[in-house]
């Protein structure tokens, strides 16, 4: 199951590897919207849609194999609830997948952004020095919490085999499709290929260059 599902973007992949039994699950109904064009159109099958607050889905408990999402839990700033839910869903022996995109500071990407992407810098410290109507106006938040909260917030729910570890090496400093698609691109596929036939997860990343996290945990 998918919460925070947006357009399905992940539940088109794993629907492409085989997946059948797939249930997409957001507060939103824009993205459902696109996902019912999506996946027809990739010849998929069109996955469960429910309309739920992903604290409090609704669903019955010890449901699913597996809850996921891509960048859900730092927009809380007590994902403590969001948690209790999916451990609610998971059948016994299930697992939560979870990358966790925190708020960047200038100083991880500067040397990446000047190099791939100088206006971007540009841009931002721009921005730092002043501040936009749309800064002002923008109620998305976004979270900087250590790694170590979320394995704590897990480990009293009642969670087993946590980890919660620094991830992927790629930083999203460049826009242009080409370099996405002739640089970024193929050393995915060299890395993923790398860890393909091996039972340790990939992109596994040191503090100092990783984009996120990745919390992982059974019931």
């Amino acid at each position: 199951m998918a919460v925070g599902s947006g357009r399905g973007t992940t539940s088109m992949y794993l629907s492409d590897a085989g997946y059948e039994d797939i249930t997409m699950v957001d507060l939103a109904d824009q993205g459902f919207e696109v996902a019912k064009i999506s996946f027809p159109h990739y010849n998929l099958k069109t996955p469960k849609m429910v309309l739920a607050n992903v604290e409090n889905t609704g669903l019955d408990s010890e449901s699913f194999d597996c809850i996921y999402n891509i960048g859900l839990l730092e927009h809380f700033e007590d994902p403590t609830l969001t948690l209790k839910e999916a451990y609610r869903l998971l059948k016994p022996g299930g697992m939560i997948f979870m990358p966790i995109v925190p708020t960047m500071p200038l100083s991880k990407t500067y040397l990446l952004r000047l190099f791939f992407n100088p206006i971007s810098l540009a841009k931002i410290l721009i921005k730092s020095m002043i501040k936009s109507k749309a800064q002002e106006s923008s109620n998305i938040l976004r979270t900087n919490h250590d790694e170590n909260i979320y394995k704590d917030i897990c480990t009293t729910i009642g969670y087993s085999n946590i980890n919660c570890f620094h991830y992927n090496p790629y930083f999203l400093v460049n826009s242009n499709k080409y370099f996405a698609k002739y640089i970024v691109l193929p050393l995915y596929k060299i890395y993923y290929n790398n860890f393909k036939y091996k039972k340790e997860i990939g992109f596994v990343t040191n503090r100092a260059f990783s984009s996120c996290y990745l919390l992982i945990a059974n019931k």
